[in-house]
């Protein structure tokens, strides 16, 4: 929807330059070309993945809600990630959406400390005001979800995160995201002097050993995640302060780690994630090839040629199932998977995907 983020939170892998916060303007020209691009979609219109749809700007220029109106009209499945509170002022299309089980908003949510979020986000509006908004909204029959993004390993105690996790249950959370703290070249240095300024910063040392000094970022176009241990064990905290609170738990840095198949909802009209297709290759309980997969499970859902391309690639190089307990070998001339029963955590450098199925 914009071009830039006033948000402009220290960690985000899409920043800009140091002034990059200053400079925010709309993506599209106006309501016509926004009606042709929603209307060229299929699948779940993904929106705030790279820059927020709530930030203050929208107030003026209404993007988002214009948006939401077109979806509307078009019953198309809309995903809102926002930082933000100004989600509220939709409320009135929310809802008419959410009767139709086309919306989920998720607010995402990096700690329940606001001196932290002062420090590392302080442009977005303090933690209790993202979850009491949630809690609005939920009571108003909008399906909601958190995201957990960046999970900074060490930022909170185990108990930190279970309170975490269960402010976000009270505020009506449908189920949980988290994504692992990457780097890149340019924004890390800055970062890390911001981390030292955290003063509730609980574990400095689990953090150093996952991001130490020495930590390989030059020329590297994707995000960079922190050692497998280190990225193992804070997931897993997240994963048991979600299973405490009795919220599904999905892992994007460990698919492995996720709790459940999201199906409901928007989720009807989803692609299947790499834990989906973990999960439906683990239940066959035998090797499986590719052609095996398409025909068995993949083609089912339609997809178009560059996404097939994109899995079966991956899955002739052995990375599509990283971070899951299916481990891949060559039998007869073909890659074939199957469950080895044990989670392992393979490369920690993945590229950052702009989300945004095409409208910004």
């Amino acid at each position: 929807m914009y071009q830039g983020c006033q948000f402009s939170c220290a960690y985000c892998l899409y920043r800009g330059p140091s002034d990059y916060g200053a400079h925010v303007r709309p993506m599209t020209a106006g309501p016509v070309s926004l009606d042709r691009a929603v209307s060229q979609l299929d699948g779940i219109v993904d929106i705030g993945a790279t820059t927020d749809p709530y930030q203050a700007i929208e107030e003026q220029q209404e993007r988002t809600r214009e948006l939401l109106r077109q979806v509307l009209a078009d019953e198309q499945p809309i995903f809102l990630l926002t930082r933000g509170t100004l989600v509220e002022r939709d409320a009135d299309l929310l809802v008419r959406l959410a009767e139709r089980g086309l919306v989920e908003v998720c607010f995402s949510l990096i700690t329940l400390d606001p001196y932290t979020t002062d420090v590392l986000e302080g442009r977005t509006p303090p933690p209790l005001e993202r979850l009491a908004a949630a809690r609005r909204l939920a009571d108003r029959g909008i399906p909601v979800s958190f995201h957990v993004a960046p999970l900074i390993p060490g930022l909170d105690s185990e108990a930190g995160l279970r309170d975490l996790v269960e402010a976000m249950a009270r505020a009506g959370a449908q189920h949980v995201f988290g994504a692992v703290l990457g780097a890149r070249p340019g924004f890390w240095p800055t970062l890390l002097g911001l981390l030292d300024r955290v003063a509730h910063f609980h574990d400095r040392a689990l953090f150093r050993a996952g991001y130490p000094d020495d930590l390989e970022l030059r020329g590297q176009d994707g995000a960079v995640i922190g050692s497998a241990e280190v990225v193992m064990t804070c997931s897993k905290q997240l994963r048991a302060a979600c299973d405490a609170a009795g919220l599904p738990f999905v892992s994007e840095t460990v698919p492995g780690l996720t709790s459940t198949v999201l199906s409901s909802g928007i989720y009807r009209w989803k692609m299947p994630t790499v834990h989906d297709m973990a999960d439906w290759v683990s239940n066959q309980r035998r090797g499986i090839t590719h052609h095996a997969f398409e025909e068995g499970f993949y083609r089912a859902f339609a997809p178009d040629e560059a996404l097939r391309a994109l899995v079966a690639g991956l899955w002739r190089d052995g990375t599509l199932f990283a971070n899951t307990s299916l481990a891949g070998q060559i039998i007869d001339g073909q890659m074939t998977y199957a469950d080895t029963g044990r989670l392992h955590v393979e490369a920690m450098r993945t590229l950052t995907v702009r989300r945004n199925g095409g409208v910004a």
